[in-house]
C-alpha cells in the first residue's frame, strides 16, 4: 500500500475526505484505483468502487447489488427514479423515455440544434483559453437538450440551470451538507409545479384528449414523441381508429398510430401541393 499523494486528505483508515473530493476528485479516483479499488467513505455513507471490471460487473448483477439504495439523496431529491429501480418498474419508467431518446430522432430532431449552440460556446470561450468544462459547456447543453425533450423551451436557461444545479446538489448530497440540502428544497418548492404529474392533472381539469380525425391528430412521428410526454403527466389519449383509449404500452396500438401519422403525413402534403398549385396559377 502506497503513500497516499500530497494535498490528499485521508481517514486514518484511508477513507477519503469530502473535501478532497470536492477540491479536485480525479486524483481520489486514480489513488484509489491503484491502491484500494474498494473503500468505504464514512462521511458519505457509501462503498465506492472505481475500477472498471469491479463497475461492470456491480451494474450487472442485480441479484447481488440492487440497484435500491436506503436512504438515497438522490430519491429524496426527486423521488422514486429509473437510477435506483429494478425489474418491471426500472421497465415501465425506461418505457417512458423511449420515444424521446431513439437514436434517429435524436440525431434528426436534436443534433442540428447542439451542434449549433456547441460551435457558439466554443467561439465565446475562444479568446480566453480555459474555461471550466462543466459549467460553461456540458451544462448549457445538457439544458438545451432537456428544454427540447420536455417543452420546457419558454423558460429562460438560467432558471433551468439553476433548478438543475440544485438538484444536482441534493442527489448528491450524500455528506447531509445543511447548504446542498437547502438548496435542493428551494428547487423543489418552486420547481415541480412545472412538471408534476399530480399537480398538472389537477391544475389543467382535464385528463383526456379525444381525437375525431387522425389527420388533425398527428404528423409523421409526432406521436412517438409526444406518447411519452401524455404518460408521464397522466393524460389519455382516445382515438376512433384504436377503438377509444390508446394504450402507450402497446405495441399494436404504437404501430397503429404511426401508420395513421404516415397517412396523415401524406395527405397534409398532397393538400399543400395542391394549395401551393392553386395560388400559382
Amino acid at each position: 500500500m502506497s503513500a497516499h499523494p500530497p494535498g490528499i486528505v485521508l481517514h486514518p483508515d484511508l477513507d477519503v475526505a469530502v473535501d478532497a473530493l470536492h477540491a479536485d476528485p480525479l486524483p481520489v479516483w486514480a489513488w484509489l484505483r491503484r491502491n484500494r479499488p474498494v473503500a468505504r467513505i464514512p462521511a458519505l455513507g457509501v462503498t465506492v468502487v472505481t475500477r472498471w471490471c469491479d463497475v461492470d460487473r456491480v451494474t450487472r448483477d442485480a441479484e447481488v447489488f440492487s440497484a435500491a439504495v436506503p436512504g438515497s439523496p438522490l430519491v429524496s431529491t426527486i423521488g422514486p427514479n429509473m437510477l435506483h429501480a429494478q425489474g418491471a418498474e426500472h421497465l415501465r419508467m425506461r418505457g417512458l423515455l423511449s420515444g424521446l431518446m431513439r437514436v434517429r430522432r435524436l440525431r434528426d430532431e436534436h443534433e442540428p440544434a447542439l451542434r449549433q449552440r456547441a460551435a457558439d460556446l466554443l467561439a465565446a470561450l475562444g479568446p480566453y483559453g480555459h474555461a471550466d468544462i462543466m459549467r460553461e459547456l456540458a451544462l448549457p447543453l445538457a439544458s438545451l437538450l432537456l428544454e427540447r425533450l420536455v417543452g420546457l423551451l419558454d423558460l429562460a436557461q438560467q432558471t433551468l440551470g439553476r433548478w438543475l444545479r440544485g438538484i444536482a446538489a441534493g442527489a448528491g448530497n450524500f455528506e447531509r451538507d445543511p447548504g446542498k440540502a437547502r438548496e435542493a428544497a428551494a428547487v423543489g418548492a418552486r420547481g415541480p409545479r412545472r412538471w408534476s404529474p399530480s399537480w398538472r392533472t389537477w391544475a389543467r381539469g382535464w385528463d383526456a384528449i379525444v381525437a375525431g380525425e387522425y389527420e388533425r391528430a398527428f404528423y409523421g412521428s409526432h406521436y412517438a414523441a409526444m406518447a411519452p410526454l401524455f404518460q408521464h403527466y397522466q393524460v389519455q389519449l382516445r382515438m376512433p381508429e384504436t377503438g377509444g383509449r390508446v394504450d402507450y404500452a402497446s405495441e399494436h396500438d404504437e404501430r397503429a398510430m404511426t401508420m395513421l401519422g404516415l397517412s396523415s403525413k401524406r395527405e397534409i402534403t398532397r393538400t399543400s401541393i395542391r394549395v401551393r398549385t392553386a395560388m400559382a396559377a
